[in-house]
């Protein structure tokens, strides 16, 4: 297997990429699915890769590189049917800790997540207020030794109770004694310490990528060390994770509606239940013509604020424009595809309901695209606030 060892680069990370594809294909991920089970030897792979190297400085035993990297890996892993969902939850909780923890933070926390001795996830969301970052009611509270007390809920949280550490989004002042954006702070906190739990959602997904869980914090300690960052500045250092998060899923998407457009292509071909193939015809053909079209601009946006982000510029608005537009084209390719197959697109053994399921959460998450056109509105078009 190829293994990437020194300067990295984008053609670096398509020839592993090819080199892992040799290995694992979507057979294998049916495979665990079926067995229900994790697909840990293709996890152990991005380890031995080097892809999960990919974004951490080289003074850290990583390979350097940026966010455009990981997003060439996720697109082409996504376009062959391989779930990447484990190199997002480490890429983007991590590069916060890369950004704005101490050096004994980064060395406990981020160097051991490249060879997978440390895996971490991202609590934000809570039952209560969804999106709304700023109505978090998690809780930590200061003590008199300097240590913190946190309690409160969080949901749809991904590999919680399979993670190590969480980095997890917390009130360390009121709301009402605070400003819309100020109070928050960023913990990481160990997933097996006394008073946490996990409940796992029961989400209707049948191949096997990470589970989601419900999480309550119960009088948890944690100490001062594990804060990152300066306490109250969460709303600043979070869009280091959201943006790069939004342009990561912007590129798993794009991949992973090519992967189910190919699908749907190769069965309109050969499908003719009336003498000519399906695929002849403009009701089926022009869907499909049309999702490529929108995946071709979503992937166009996505590597170009990757890009501006690996430059170190802003890219509020692109990782909106590249989360909206990919996750509508994923929809559209899916969509397509299940028309085309009929009643066979609802026979798991044709691999596709799968696809349409993921495709319409792709709309809601990690941020939903109603939100996105707000932001939109508001910061780009500078029209009043909707909500």
């Amino acid at each position: 297997m190829s293994v990437i060892n020194e300067t990295i680069n984008v053609e670096m990370v398509k020839e592993v990429c090819n080199g892992l594809l040799k290995r694992f294909n979507r057979d294998y991920i049916l495979t665990c699915a079926k067995e229900g089970r994790y697909p840990d030897e293709l996890y152990h792979a991005f380890c031995e890769t080097g892809i999960l190297a990919l974004g951490v400085p080289e003074k850290y035993s990583g390979l350097g590189g940026g966010l455009t990297e990981i997003v060439t890996a996720m697109e082409m892993l996504n376009t062959n049917g391989l779930p990447t969902v484990s190199i997002l939850l480490t890429a983007f909780p991590r590069n916060t800790v890369l950004k704005h923890g101490t050096e004994e933070q980064i060395q406990k926390y981020a160097v051991p997540t490249i060879s997978g001795e440390v895996k971490m996830s991202f609590a934000h969301t809570e039952p209560n207020s969804g999106s709304n970052t700023f109505k978090t009611s998690t809780f930590a509270q200061k003590t008199e030794r300097g240590t913190y007390i946190l309690n409160g809920q969080k949901v749809f949280i991904s590999a919680f109770k399979e993670s190590d550490y969480c980095l997890v989004v917390a009130r360390t002042q009121k709301s009402d004694e605070a400003n819309r954006t100020g109070g928050l702070s960023l913990f990481v906190v160990d997933t097996k310490s006394p008073g946490i739990s996990a409940t796992p959602l029961n989400i209707g997904s049948f191949v096997p990528i990470e589970k989601q869980y419900q999480v309550y914090f119960n009088d948890v300690e944690i100490s001062e060390d594990q804060l990152i960052g300066q306490e109250g500045m969460a709303a600043k250092y979070l869009f280091d994770a959201l943006n790069p998060e939004r342009i990561l899923v912007a590129a798993q998407y794009t991949g992973s509606g090519e992967w189910v457009l190919a699908k749907g292509v190769e069965y309109a071909k050969t499908r003719a239940p009336f003498d000519v193939p399906i695929g002849s015809h403009q009701s089926i053909q022009h869907p499909m013509a049309h999702a490529k079209a929108q995946l071709e601009a979503a992937r166009q946006v996505t590597y170009r604020a990757a890009e501006m982000y690996d430059k170190g510029e802003k890219v509020g608005y692109l990782s909106n424009v590249a989360k909206y537009l990919s996750a509508n084209a994923h929809y559209d390719a899916a969509n397509s595809v299940m028309q085309a197959h009929g009643g066979y697109g609802f026979d798991n053994d044709y691999d596709v309901l799968e696809a349409f399921i993921m495709s319409k959460l792709s709309q809601i998450i990690p941020v939903s695209n109603n939100l996105v056109l707000n932001y939109i509105g508001e910061h780009v078009l500078k029209l009043p606030k909707s909500f």
